[in-house]
């Protein structure tokens, strides 16, 4: 008979469940307060009472879990926009998924003293001086992967926007390239590159139309009616055109500052890690 002691089950998922929330907020690059972490953690925690039920079979533990994950993501991270919160979702799942995999195989090969599994939910027996150690080379472990992973994009080169307009808002990551020396010429001002479907939320049905389309020349006067407009660029094949408005608002780092115009992609930024490209004139 396996005895399970309450409070080291709690103890031990609060644990894990920190550690792939961090593990996700990382790799990500998300601005989470520390607060929601604990929170999120704390409940999933609790869901870990699930392993003194009996088995409901191997597609309802996989429902019950799914669920959890999306509820898990929600109160941690929140939802910014559709596309951001899908990828979230599933890069929680994607370290759940390894976390697992470990869990089966040492209970598979190794099957530890004090270690049982049961609907998903893994306990061990261990005391409070493990529990802190293991803390400290699991933080050692995310620190060491997140900083391979950050090798592609600099963390210090992306910062957290927020876009306003007509009382709607999007929250992006973006990337602070000198290389976008793009200025609107009606303005004057710098443009921000955001990808289509991280605002898409901000914009009347009929400027989507035009950008999933691509006519753009044709809808000019469309454009106009809505506070839209063109913004010229040179590319290897000649000049082209974006998608460019004011934002009402715009904050960089949850500082308010103006003198900056969105231009909208429709092709992707970057492989997942930013949705923005701030231009060199914003510094």
């Amino acid at each position: 008979m396996q005895v399970i002691y309450l409070d080291v089950l709690l103890a031990v998922n609060l644990f894990v469940n920190y550690f792939l929330l961090l593990s996700v907020k990382l790799f990500f690059h998300s601005k989470v307060k520390r607060w929601r972490m604990i929170s999120a953690a704390v409940i999933g925690s609790l869901f870990s009472l699930m392993i003194f039920l009996p088995d409901p079979g191997l597609l309802l533990t996989f429902l019950i879990k799914g669920i959890l994950g999306v509820l898990l993501v929600w109160l941690c991270f929140g939802y910014q926009q559709r596309g951001i919160f899908i990828k979230t979702v599933l890069g929680f799942f994607g370290v759940n998924f390894l976390y697992a995999g470990v869990m089966m195989a040492l209970w598979i090969f190794v099957c530890p003293v004090g270690m049982y599994w049961n609907n998903g939910v893994a306990y061990f027996h261990i005391s409070a001086l493990a529990l802190v150690i293991g803390t400290i080379v699991a933080y050692i472990v995310v620190r060491v992967i997140c900083f391979l992973w950050n090798k592609r994009v600099h963390a210090k080169e992306l910062y957290q926007i927020k876009i306003i307009w007509n009382q709607k808002e999007a929250n992006l990551s973006a990337f602070y390239d000198t290389g976008n020396r793009l200025i609107d010429p009606f303005t004057g001002h710098p443009v921000v590159i955001c990808e289509y479907q991280a605002v898409k939320n901000l914009l009347p049905a009929s400027i989507q139309q035009v950008l999933e389309s691509g006519q753009y020349i044709q809808s000019t006067e469309l454009l106009q009616a809505v506070k839209f407009h063109l913004i010229p660029f040179q590319t290897v094949g000649g000049e082209s055109f974006i998608v460019g408005f004011a934002p009402d608002q715009f904050y960089l780092e949850e500082k308010p500052v103006s003198g900056f115009m969105i231009g909208i992609t429709v092709n992707h930024l970057s492989h997942g890690e930013f949705q923005a490209v701030l231009p060199a004139k914003f510094n």
